[in-house]
């Protein structure tokens, strides 16, 4: 396997292997408030009320069986 894997670097010249491996620029991110203030969709409480709820869930569970 690591044979096949090798030979298409292999077929890659020089300059190429230059082009994909070169640095990029970063850019700038005009409307990043838009992001920053946006409401957080899932939080710590988010996670705490649904395992309270769940616990709840189970206790009617077994009280219903019983």
């Amino acid at each position: 396997m690591k044979i096949s894997n090798n030979s298409f670097l292999a077929a890659i010249n020089k300059t190429e292997m230059n082009d994909l491996t070169s640095e990029v620029k970063e850019t700038i991110a005009i409307n990043m408030k838009d992001h920053v203030n946006a409401k957080a969709s899932f939080s710590a409480a988010g996670l705490w009320n649904i395992q309270r709820m769940r616990k709840a869930r189970i206790q009617r569970r077994f009280l219903m069986a019983s």
